[in-house]
């Protein structure tokens, strides 16, 4: 809330958006703070930068869209698109996600000298449905599951760290190297691919997983 009372009182330069379920947590904390209104003239008076189109979808309800969406729907597609912008004296705000700092984006603001703020609307509850998250591990290493589909960073994090927790870690090697491995977009292949997993489908755009649809479809 205090961040949503500065931001309307003073919308930075550029806002930075990093996930849609951010947008609309930061619209819950106004909508319960009364300030659904300030914040969307707050936004109207602001210029967007959405890491893809899930935040874009985001804004529409608010009445506003993105200004620009990132070269690429990664921290580097960002970091792209703001070489481009003369950040001289700007201010900016970031809304991050999950308990990820992007210390890469704000090194990199940081760097241009940027005056610059961010919030973290809400976290990830890690600690919750552990029997689920054992019970998928088996059911994949006992090929139980022809295909997983990841969506973000910590789901995979989540699986590895519940793994190491109760020994599992051979079960889930085994498991992700039996099935399918379905990811989001490349910031998630590039996770899993660093721990050893190959990605078998990622969307050819940001909107539609192609070659996952044609497998399922010729199967």
């Amino acid at each position: 809330e205090a961040w949503l009372h500065s931001f309307i009182a003073a919308p930075p330069d550029y806002l930075i958006i990093l996930t849609g379920e951010g947008v609309n947590r930061l619209s819950g904390f106004a909508e319960r703070a009364g300030l659904t209104e300030k914040w969307k003239n707050a936004l109207q008076n602001t210029y967007k930068l959405a890491r893809g189109p899930k935040p874009n979808r985001a804004l529409k309800p608010l009445g506003v869209q993105a200004d620009a969406l990132a070269e690429s729907p990664t921290t580097d597609g960002i970091i792209q698109s703001l070489e481009k912008i003369d950040l001289s004296q700007a201010t900016v705000s970031v809304q991050l996600y999950g308990e990820n700092p992007n210390e890469k984006l704000q090194n990199y603001l940081q760097s241009k000298d940027v005056n610059y703020n961010v919030v973290a609307p809400y976290i990830y509850a890690s600690d919750s449905e552990t029997e689920e998250v054992i019970t998928l591990i088996n059911a994949m290493a006992d090929k139980k599951i022809d295909m997983i589909c990841f969506t973000s960073q910590p789901q995979y994090t989540r699986l590895e760290s519940v793994a190491k927790k109760h020994s599992l870690e051979l079960k889930l090697k085994a498991g992700l190297k039996a099935i399918k491995v379905a990811a989001i977009g490349p910031v998630v292949a590039e996770q899993l691919s660093n721990a050893g997993f190959a990605v078998d489908f990622m969307p050819d755009d940001q909107f539609f997983m192609k070659p996952m649809v044609s497998a399922i479809s010729n199967k």
